[in-house]
């Protein structure tokens, strides 16, 4: 018999697959902003992105931080003068229909369904959290989908799984498994709320730091075997 009852999701390039779909929003946006889409202007865009969410991270800056200067800065550099804001609508309403998911993300929530209770836990905009999953059809899964966005504190801190916690009261930490991607906010954060943890880990990355997650797993129907499927 399983130990685990409850499995919590991370979702970005956990269940969807994140980089795909950026990538395939942002070419649609800089097209329409008359703005090249290359290796060089992607780059400086990931650039900006990746020290804004740092520091969101960090709790340095807020979430509305991030939507109010990605794209007013890279316009910035390139002397682009389009509305930053309207820009960032757009990008969201591209990703939302991004409907690209992780190698097996949707056969394996499918499979899980029944005998498990699964829980979405993701740090992001609430509604371009919730649009990416009906679009990508696993929205019907998932008893409940925190969003940092919409919870105010953001994983890895405590207050994030403090919200979950005591929201879905029927969670128990030792019924409960994290499955996620990033070892810092996922894999830490659950960790040091006493949370069993699996490393969504398809490139074989080494581990950095002290972190030492409960399991990895290449693919997500390695799953299986862990939870005793």
């Amino acid at each position: 018999m399983s130990t685990y009852k409850y499995l919590l999701f991370d979702l970005d390039d956990t269940l969807l697959d994140f980089k795909r779909s950026e990538r395939w929003a942002l070419e649609q946006l800089f097209q329409q902003n008359g703005l090249e889409f290359n290796p060089q202007t992607l780059s400086t865009y990931m650039s900006i992105n990746h020290d804004l969410w740092s520091r969101y991270e960090k709790g340095e800056i807020s979430s509305q931080d991030i939507t109010d200067t990605r794209f007013t800065s890279l316009f910035e550099q390139y002397q682009i003068k389009k509305d930053g804001l309207k820009a960032e609508q757009d990008f969201r309403n591209y990703l939302a229909e991004a409907n690209f998911l992780m190698p097996q993300a949707k056969e394996v929530l499918e499979n899980l369904a029944n005998d498990y209770q699964l829980f979405a836990l993701t740090n992001g905009i609430a509604q371009t959290q919730a649009n990416r999953l009906k679009a990508a059809d696993i929205d019907k899964y998932f008893q409940e989908v925190y969003v940092s966005g919409a919870i105010g504190s953001r994983k890895p801190e405590a207050a994030f799984f403090d919200f979950v916690f005591e929201d879905a009261k029927e969670l128990k930490a030792d019924q409960s498994l994290m499955i996620g991607d990033n070892l810092a906010t996922d894999i830490i954060g659950a960790a040091n709320y006493g949370l069993d943890t699996c490393w969504m880990n398809p490139y074989a990355k080494a581990i950095s730091g002290n972190v030492q997650p409960t399991y990895q797993i290449q693919q997500l129907d390695q799953l299986y075997p862990i939870i005793g499927r």
